[in-house]
């Protein structure tokens, strides 16, 4: 495989995916092993799930009884989320233990198996350079290494919205293979039983194919399918969580008592809330020079052809669809995390962390194809190697030791916009 100027064999390309696996892989092991304080949640989670280990299914309902019943509960995870604990459950009860740091090491296992994902879609629907830089930055972003070491359900749902991602763009490349449209409903039908922000992930995946089915491809029918599978996955979901938790009237009182607790949780009025600026600048504080490759392919995307082509930066109509498609999921889910009343933490947008890091490297595929017209053709390759090797090279080190100075350094306990402000002062 050639692009622009340096040659990519199969072999070489697919060892330095595994070799940046690794590298992702052994930072969130190392830093793992650091010892450091856990957040309220995570013993919500392991008691949760340490329950359900120990009582099975009844666990559950002795859980939502418990809930119910004590007011000072209902600012902390809810027992609905039983994608996330089953699993721990299942993990607590093969392995004979239930520490809290179980469900890290859990975390660590979707957050490796995330990368997997990433280097499908970027191998799949991009090329080489994508995938590289993209994967170098996942690896030690500082968010995504902070979400995986902490028994939060939040690496697990990264890595079903990177599910998503890929059948989404499957879905837009081949819409004529029905098996991508089950396994697009499947998977989104699990992600409403993780958390409640699964319908926006989901539903965010929707509209983007929508958007392509009916204004692109004008195919009806199939549109038609994919809104009644969205509609029956939330039914389905909501129907299996009633019978779990004791029925329909149990379900939705601890939802209403999710909504009503909001405002008197001290933490979420003051560590997530703010003006969104604040948030914006928490998020481009993850990768700065990311941040700059997504806006670049932001305007790649969004500038006129005629301007765009002189500089040989004009995207495909395919790679408008995907990359398109990407931005708009990124954007629109940071703006409901930051328009939702005390929503504003990275960890409850973890799942932008993928296709963020996959516009990123096609912004950073666009930037050397635009230098590369200034330059000679026998430099180029040297030029490009040169690039990656040192701009990308220290921006990379750059985000890892962001993640050491906030969070092994200050113990910082969450990514809320106003922790994460308070730790890097």
């Amino acid at each position: 495989m050639k692009v622009f100027g340096v040659t990519f064999g199969k072999k070489p390309v697919l060892f330095a995916i595994f070799i940046l696996i690794c590298l992702g892989g052994f930072l969130r092991w190392l830093s793992l092993r650091e010892s450091i304080a856990r957040s309220p949640d995570e013993y919500i989670y392991s008691y949760q799930a340490r329950t359900v280990a120990v009582s099975g299914l009844a666990g559950i309902k002795s859980l939502v009884k418990e809930y119910n019943s004590n007011q000072q509960l209902w600012i902390y995870p809810p027992p609905t989320r039983i994608g996330y604990y089953g699993i721990l459950a299942g993990v607590m009860k093969l392995s004979g233990v239930s520490h809290v740091k179980q469900g890290a090491y859990l975390s660590v296992f979707f957050s490796i198996l995330s990368f997997l994902v990433f280097s499908l879609i970027g191998i799949r629907f991009f090329n080489p350079w994508v995938t590289l830089y993209g994967l170098l930055f996942l690896s030690v972003s500082f968010a995504d290494i902070a979400v995986s070491i902490r028994t939060w359900q939040d690496a697990f749902l990264a890595f079903l919205g990177g599910g998503l991602i890929y059948f989404s763009c499957s879905i837009i490349s081949s819409p004529e293979r029905k098996k991508n449209y089950f396994f697009l409903a499947g998977i989104g039908t699990y992600c409403l039983l993780i958390k409640e922000s699964g319908v926006v992930i989901y539903g965010l995946c929707v509209a983007w194919i929508l958007w392509v089915l009916f204004r692109e491809k004008k195919l009806f029918p199939r549109g038609m399918f994919l809104s009644a599978a969205y509609l029956l996955s939330i039914l389905f979901a909501f129907l299996l969580m009633a019978a779990l938790t004791g029925g329909i009237g149990v379900l939705t009182g601890i939802l209403k008592h999710v909504k009503d607790a909001m405002p008197t949780n001290s933490y979420g009025v003051v560590y997530q809330s703010g003006p969104i600026w604040y948030f914006l600048q928490e998020f481009i504080l993850v990768s700065p020079l990311s941040a700059f490759f997504f806006v670049f392919s932001l305007l790649a995307i969004l500038l006129p052809a005629r301007f765009t082509g002189r500089f040989q930066v004009s995207p495909s109509a395919f790679e408008s669809k995907i990359v398109g498609g990407m931005i708009f999921f990124v954007i629109a889910f940071f703006l409901v995390a930051a328009i939702v009343p005390y929503s504003q933490n990275l960890r409850y947008i973890s799942a932008v962390f993928l296709p963020f890091y996959l516009v990123s490297g096609f912004g950073f595929w666009k930037m050397v194809l635009l230098l590369r017209s200034f330059f000679d053709k026998r430099f180029q390759a040297a030029i490009i190697l040169f690039l990656f090797f040192t701009v990308v090279g220290i921006g990379a080190v750059s985000d890892f030791m962001n993640f050491r100075k906030l969070f092994l350094m200050t113990d910082c306990l969450d990514l809320s916009v106003k922790m994460v402000r308070e730790c890097l002062r």
